[in-house]
């Protein structure tokens, strides 16, 4: 009599077995469905950007002409100002050169003599004149002092000339003696010397890397979503203030200013470049070292920020 009730069962119990894996893939799907509806808000809860922090500013110094490097003033590590003499090299045959120019540059005997001659043929000139109008000096007489005063003045502009190409010709000299000098261009830190005291270097051979340390520029890449907030930042006014952390010891907690958002979307990370201002008296911290920013200090008031500071 109870054999009929089993086939009721075993249907309500597959029944109940294949609706329970259903229910839960429904509960599983709605919280990620959830997440997604602000993705901008899960990322600024998450997310930190990392950026590199760089020098501010970065250089190669090349020879600009071929010669033995006759001195090296400067080691790895050290700080430098801007004009000091980092290296030099042989420039004595150069030098001969300048002064054979300087000489020539200086020479004024030619220029006084002309300039004489000239002016007393403009004298002679003038008596010869006068002797045409009372009729005691011929017509060619009168011409032939016309033309004494013409060539003798053509002589003396020449002479005025060749000064001023000896003039230009020692600016040139000393222009190429002073390429056979590394100055810095900027106060920096010696990176690293590429060269060696008493080589030889050809023209655009590296010779010293120089980098700004201070101030140090953090280089982030932002979602495009900050683009239109951020844009115009260093350019129209101060960008705001922001909070690094890194690693690094002595650098755990670092302060930055926004100088540049700039105005390009890379399409592959949908993202842009940003450069922070960060400052490092005394060139305290190294660069190369990576920071996480934190992406709620981008919302700051800058005026405000900066009075707080």
């Amino acid at each position: 009599m109870n054999h009929p009730r089993r086939p009721l069962r075993m249907l309500l119990a597959a029944a109940l077995a294949a609706w329970l894996p259903l229910a839960a893939d429904a509960s599983a799907v709605e919280p990620a469905a959830d997440a997604e509806a602000d993705p901008a808000a899960a990322a600024d809860a998450t997310d930190a950007p990392i950026g590199v922090v760089r020098p501010s500013r970065e250089v190669v110094l090349r020879a600009l002409t071929g010669g033995s490097l006759a001195e090296v003033a400067v080691r790895e590590g050290a700080a430098v100002a801007a004009g000091d003499l980092l290296a030099r090299l042989d420039d004595s045959v150069q030098a001969a050169r300048v002064a054979a120019a300087g000489v020539r540059a200086s020479a004024t005997a030619e220029a006084v003599e002309l300039a004489a001659v000239a002016e007393q043929a403009r004298r002679e000139l003038g008596r010869t004149e006068e002797a045409a109008a009372s009729g005691a000096a011929p017509a060619w007489e009168l011409e032939a002092a016309r033309t004494a005063v013409t060539v003798a003045e053509a002589r003396r502009d020449a002479a005025g000339q060749r000064r001023a190409l000896a003039a230009a010709e020692l600016a040139v000299e000393e222009a190429l003696l002073a390429q056979h000098r590394l100055v810095a261009p900027f106060d920096a830190v010696v990176l690293a010397v590429e060269a060696a005291e008493g080589g030889s270097v050809a023209a655009r051979d590296p010779v010293l890397r120089l980098a700004a340390l201070d101030p140090l520029h953090a280089v982030v890449y932002l979602p495009e979503r900050l683009h239109d907030r951020l844009a115009g930042a260093g350019r129209d006014g101060p960008g705001p203030r922001v909070r690094f952390r890194s690693s690094l010891a002595g650098a755990e907690a670092l302060r930055g200013r926004l100088i540049a958002a700039l105005p390009e979307i890379d399409p592959g990370s949908r993202s842009f470049r940003c450069v922070f201002e960060i400052e490092n008296p005394g060139g305290r911290l190294p660069a190369g070292f990576t920071v996480g920013l934190d992406l709620a200090t981008l919302g700051a008031d800058p005026v405000a920020d900066a009075a707080a500071d």
